[in-house]
């Protein structure tokens, strides 16, 4: 009873709140006696007669609260009013807004009454009461005819708002910007109201509104995505990298228009720019690599996730799976000064990385990259020193170029953590792994790939430390017999050592990893004592 007590307060002060103020909209004394004798019976009849005053307004007014309650439901953070009369002011494909279709501050209030309140000192509109928001997302809105445009559904609103998001930012009132400093651009852009909304945050909106193939959103898309590369383009890309994209790396403004769209799995507009536009699959930008490298390390919200079917459909057009990428190593652990070493990176590393936000996605992609032939080295992965890897996709995040960052520490209990966050809809990216697999666990998926990828015919071409690392995983991991008997196969193979410069660090890898077969195989293909006397302190140390 104690807890249902403050709840009922705050309907009744809700109620009594929406009373006052809709008798002060009265002009006659006549009017306000018929109102208190009609007095609705509940918050959901009172929201209703405040929906139904709106209804039999103008089509304007109409038009200025539903769009209103519709972004103050799905913004991914609170507004301010000038920012939202803004965003509903916008037509969705219009190429120019009209300043004299901005409502004002006053008529927004007016009009969207007791069902918002607007912080004087923030400048945040909001809902006044969390009633409202049951409200509008209640389907028995939808049994009142004249108010069923009023019911905010989730899917519908949030490709509303990605298409009004792409709209705006894509207005000729930006294309003589200069656009030669990210600094002076972010500066510019606080000056704009709803653009760096706008710039921020269509894509997610685009993605919890599963937007498909909206005609209109389409078009939208490959305006932006032209491969002449407008300055809206740049613009966008400025504003949004420097919210959303890695910490460590600039923003990328002379990559094509491809490279981005593959890093952000947009896979209807790499195939239509490959396919209508022809462009370079193999462009290697200095900054984010080539369209594959973009694709399978992906970029953003932890990313979008990685979409196997992008990496399918550029190798279906010719991408080079051979390819390696520059990248500057993390100086997250050091305890020196030293600067950032660039680290040599192949699609099939980068493809192994993905192990700990999603291993199903990391299979699907690196079973692409087999299929294609496309066999790199993978041995400086980092799955290798990974001591998560996870079945599903992690949780949104800005870094995802980055290895995951350890979790945060739960909130103190009682204490409220802000805005709930949103469900992440989970990814069909791997959709065609078999039944079989799917009670698997992460490390047994693992040790099926690394398995397939040595009995594969062109294994032969793989590094050994890459060779030697799988053998490892699949010796330690894998819990079938034939496990066992193909570590054994693969070591007392002459073809595939018969070739190989044996050097220190390999056989010191083997030691410490256990594996025995590969030192007998040594031993038996002449490898100098030398070398193999270096295992015996690695060997003792690790139990082996």
């Amino acid at each position: 009873m104690g807890h249902r007590t403050p709840i009922l307060t705050t309907y009744r002060f809700q109620w009594a709140k929406c009373q006052l103020d809709y008798l002060c909209t009265l002009s006659t004394d006549k009017e306000r006696r018929s109102a208190l004798e009609t007095l609705p019976a509940d918050l959901f009849e009172t929201y209703t007669r405040i929906l139904n005053r709106v209804a039999r307004s103008t089509p304007g007014n109409r038009r200025l609260v539903e769009r209103t309650l519709r972004w103050i439901k799905f913004a991914h953070y609170p507004m301010k009013i000038e920012a939202i009369a803004t965003a509903v002011a916008v037509e969705i494909g219009s190429r120019s807004i009209d300043e004299d279709d901005i409502s004002d501050r006053d008529s927004i209030l007016k009009w969207c009454s007791s069902l918002v309140t607007h912080d004087e000192k923030a400048g945040i509109l909001s809902f006044s009461h969390f009633t409202v928001e049951e409200f509008l997302t209640d389907k028995k809105l939808l049994e009142i005819p004249e108010l069923q445009d009023f019911y905010l559904d989730e899917s519908e609103s949030e490709r509303i708002l990605a298409k009004v998001c792409l709209t705006f930012l894509q207005y000729p009132e930006f294309w003589h910007w200069d656009l030669k400093d990210s600094k002076t651009i972010r500066e510019m852009a606080d000056e704009v109201l709803f653009l760096n909304y706008s710039c921020e945050w269509w894509l997610r909106h685009a993605e919890y509104g599963e937007i498909g193939d909206d005609k209109t959103y389409i078009e939208l898309t490959r305006r932006l995505f032209n491969p002449q590369k407008s300055s809206n383009f740049v613009l966008w890309l400025h504003i949004w990298w420097a919210e959303h994209g890695p910490y460590n790396l600039e923003t990328p403004k002379a990559a094509p228009t491809l490279n981005i769209a593959a890093a952000l799995q947009l896979e209807h507009i790499c195939r239509w720019l490959l396919d209508e536009h022809s462009c370079d699959v193999n462009f290697d930008d200095a900054i984010v690599g080539t369209p594959l490298i973009c694709a399978i390390r992906g970029v953003g919200y932890g990313t979008n996730p990685i979409k196997e079917e992008v990496v399918r459909l550029l190798l279906s057009h010719g991408a080079d799976g051979d390819i390696n990428f520059g990248e500057l190593d993390s100086l997250d652990g050091r305890n020196d000064d030293t600067l950032p070493k660039k680290v040599i990176r192949t699609p099939m590393s980068l493809t192994l990385d993905i192990a700990s936000r999603d291993v199903e996605c990391c299979c699907a992609v690196f079973r692409r990259l087999l299929e294609a032939n496309c066999i790199s080295s993978c041995a400086d992965s980092a799955v290798w020193r990974s001591y998560v890897i996870r079945r599903v996709p992690g949780p949104p995040r800005g870094d995802s170029w980055l290895p995951p960052p350890p979790p945060p520490p739960p909130p103190p209990q009682g204490y409220a953590v802000g805005r709930p966050a949103r469900i992440r809809r989970p990814s069909n990216a791997s959709s065609h792994i078999s039944e079989s697999h799917s009670e698997d666990v992460p490390e047994q998926m693992l040790v099926v790939l690394f398995r397939d990828t040595l009995k594969h015919p062109d294994s032969i071409s793989l590094d050994h430390e890459s060779r030697s690392k799988m053998i490892s995983y699949i010796t330690s991991h894998g819990n079938e017999t034939s496990d066992l008997e193909l570590v054994s196969t693969l070591a007392t193979r002459k073809d595939l050592n018969d070739f190989l410069s044996i050097t220190t660090d390999q056989a010191i890898s083997a030691a410490e990893c256990g594996q025995t077969h590969v030192i007998k195989t040594y031993v038996e293909i002449g490898v100098d004592p030398e070398i193999l006397y270096e295992c015996i302190p690695s060997a003792a140390d690790s139990g082996h």
